[in-house]
């Protein structure tokens, strides 16, 4: 009784406790913010600051951001106003959050935002596991691991391997510890309350101690942070694990734990899960006053959040989703049949102005061999009439040499004849001086002058 007591105590401590100085802030600086790119930055901020501890204000000011940007067109800031809207929604209208997390994956697409693309996935893959939908929470968590691969977002990725380790805790185990050790490689999962009770949850079968200490690890993150939300999370599976050990009182203070910060949140989830947990205990108790208050507290909460006109209307939101899927699938498949054909008609134009080029180039390629041909004919008569005139001329060349070697003999033969004529005119001159002397002594010696003879 004493430590139910304390216990007690400690929860109200914590939720009396909870104070707001960042919300506080928020609210003057969205008093005199002066642009609205300002102030749809601080709605947006103090939406994201109440989601751990008042949803309906969390509600509010998502939806004045979403308002504020679409007035300006600020796609950026109303793609995030409508992701903080719908995280919001999520705890309390699953249908509106779904519609607005598919608006939110159709702006996000349009924007080439892959970031919030993963985002989407992501949270619309948790939205099909709170509805039991387990194949299509698995294939949205593996969409966002791609797109997050994508833009290597690593943090991102680890939060979804801490999410599907956080489903695996119940059915396969192994797995769960793998992509929980997976997660771990990322500093923000070792500081989040999810994170913590997700191994709490793994540990609370084979080692009952470490699921405590994990316990307790998450619940003190959740009052650090003021997480009202991760705090109703927590409790509610503290609360069956010590239901497990045989710890009645001890789950019965947990789940109510979990059940006032719920309450406090107006968190509907975490209501059903409480007080349908609470309503267990009280009925292994045979306490059936309590049960049945508990059990009118869950149904309550499970009408407002899963009541059949809510249940039609996701179902129809899945449906309009899944043919504007569809209708994109085969836009996108007729935009590629498009391509295909364009490409097609491309490649043949391209061939086809290939084709022509080459057998231009081929008739160009035969006129020039055509016309060298002619021209090396030319050049082989001109190469003959060449030779002939060189061997006319070497010939000529000959003959002028011969008529030069017989003139320059000319001229020798008439210089050695003009030397020779030159003595030999003197011997006729002097036989001729003789001739004459013997005929003037032939005559002397006719007249008998012997002394003129001598």
């Amino acid at each position: 009784m004493k430590k139910l007591i304390l216990v007690i105590l400690f929860s109200l401590t914590y939720f009396l406790g909870l104070s707001q100085p960042g919300i506080d802030s928020l609210k003057k600086l969205l008093a005199v913010a002066k642009t609205d790119s300002s102030r749809t930055r601080i709605t947006i901020d103090l939406s994201k600051a109440f989601f751990s501890i008042n949803l309906d204000s969390a509600i509010y000011y998502a939806r004045q951001g979403v308002e504020r940007a679409r007035s300006f067109h600020d796609s950026g800031n109303e793609l995030e106003s409508q992701l903080t809207l719908a995280d919001a929604l999520s705890e309390r209208d699953i249908p509106q959050s779904m519609q607005v997390y598919y608006q939110a994956l159709q702006l996000a697409e349009k924007n080439n935002d892959r970031i919030a693309m993963g985002d989407c996935y992501k949270a619309i893959g948790l939205l099909h596991l709170y509805l039991g939908n387990g194949d299509l929470y698995a294939d949205y968590l593996q969409k966002a691991i791609i797109v997050y691969n994508e833009v290597n977002a690593v943090s991102l990725v680890a939060g979804c391997y801490a999410e599907i380790g956080g489903v695996y805790v119940e059915s396969k185990q192994d797995s769960a510890r793998y992509y929980l050790n997976l997660a771990a490689k990322d500093s923000f999962n070792q500081r989040s309350p999810y994170y913590a009770y997700y191994w709490a949850r793994l540990e609370s079968n084979d080692n009952p101690q470490k699921a405590r200490a994990f316990f307790k690890q998450s619940l003190q993150l959740s009052n650090d942070h003021a997480n009202l939300r991760a705090q109703s999370l927590a409790n509610r599976w503290l609360s069956m694990f010590y239901q497990k050990q045989g710890q009645t009182d001890s789950a019965i203070i947990a789940a109510r734990n979990g059940l006032v910060a719920a309450q406090q949140l107006n968190f509907l989830r975490g209501i059903m899960n409480n007080s349908a947990q609470l309503t267990s205990l009280y009925k292994n108790l045979n306490q059936t006053d309590s049960a049945y208050k508990y059990m009118g507290i869950m149904i309550v909460a499970k009408d407002s959040l899963l009541s059949p006109e809510k249940i039609n209307q996701i179902q129809n939101a899945i449906i309009t989703e899944q043919q504007r899927v569809q209708k994109l699938q085969l836009e996108k498949k007729s935009l590629q049949d498009r391509i295909k054909l364009y490409a097609s008609l491309a490649i043949g134009l391209v061939l086809l102005l290939f084709a022509l080029f080459f057998y231009r180039n081929q008739r160009r390629i035969q006129r020039s061999n055509k016309l060298l041909q002619v021209q090396s004919e030319e050049i082989s008569k001109k190469r003959a009439e060449l030779q002939q005139s060189f061997d006319t001329l070497k010939t000529t060349q000959a003959q002028l040499i011969q008529s030069e070697k017989m003139a320059s003999l000319g001229e020798l033969t008439a210089g050695i004849a003009h030397e020779i004529q030159n003595p030999l005119n003197f011997v006729n001159n002097f036989s001729e001086v003789n001739i004459e002397l013997l005929a003037e002594m032939n005559e002397e010696i006719g007249k008998g002058n012997f002394t003129e003879v001598i």
